[in-house]
């Protein structure tokens, strides 16, 4: 994977690795215990060495509309990008408290991306044929990322989320 990673930085271009297991740290609270690979620090550090890539994963059914963890940009401390796509189907729902009150069956969320050689785009929907004309944006899992090469006067980003935080619940 290294070796991997090493040659795809250098096309400047955004690199994806997907795992169906995240990195607990950076996974809804309410998952940590219960998701998150076993070698993820070993992980961690390989990716942390590569400031254009963005790791992806699944597995906790996470729901984009009420948890505010499900993306997590380079910063300080990682440079690498990771975000936990949504769910297709029986995706979580818990209280104000992280109490669980079951699946949400009736419905299908995730990210759209949007991918640039300057910026990525990820934008959190509700994908609903049936509703109001079909897919929402949800307004505050709206983001955009820029590669390090990226010119740093480009215009940021502005989307008019379709669904407040967390009202669709």
């Amino acid at each position: 994977l290294e070796n991997q990673l090493f040659d795809a930085e250098k096309s400047n271009k955004p690199v994806f690795v997907l795992s169906h297991i995240g990195i607990a740290e950076y996974i809804p609270p309410a998952y940590v215990n219960e998701a998150g690979l076993a070698n993820h620090e070993e992980l961690k550090a390989v990716l942390n060495r590569h400031a254009n890539l963005f790791f992806g994963s699944g597995h906790t059914h996470s729901n984009i509309n009420m948890d505010w963890h499900t993306l997590v940009a380079g910063n300080q401390t990682t440079q690498f990008t990771h975000y936990n796509e949504g769910s297709t189907t029986n995706t979580y729902r818990y209280d104000e408290n992280g109490n669980y009150l079951g699946y949400l069956t009736d419905y299908s969320i995730g990210y759209c991306v949007d991918i640039y050689d300057d910026m990525v785009i990820f934008q959190g929907r509700l994908f609903d044929d049936e509703a109001d004309g079909g897919s929402k944006y949800i307004s505050h899992a709206q983001y955009q990322i820029m590669m390090p090469h990226a010119d740093k006067d480009l215009p940021s980003l502005s989307i008019d989320g379709d669904i407040e935080d967390g009202s669709v619940l």
